[in-house]
């Protein structure tokens, strides 16, 4: 599956709440986690977040695909 890193990303995401902390448990550079998160929009063509000044949470879309 070609998108399985970006989804991966994503569930890191909406488990932690925040770019930092998804990055950290992850392994990778914040920046590849909001790159991922927008690839993975772009490919759907909507948003699966909500973005808050405290951090990310799910759109509905966002919740039914993770």
């Amino acid at each position: 599956m070609k998108d399985w890193q970006e989804i991966r990303t994503a569930s890191y995401v909406a488990r932690f709440g925040t770019v930092s902390e998804a990055a950290k448990e992850l392994g990778v550079h914040r920046a590849t986690v909001v790159r991922h998160i927008d690839t993975l929009e772009t490919r759907l063509g909507e948003k699966i977040f909500r973005r808050h000044s405290s951090g990310y949470s799910t759109t509905e879309l966002g919740a039914e695909l993770l």
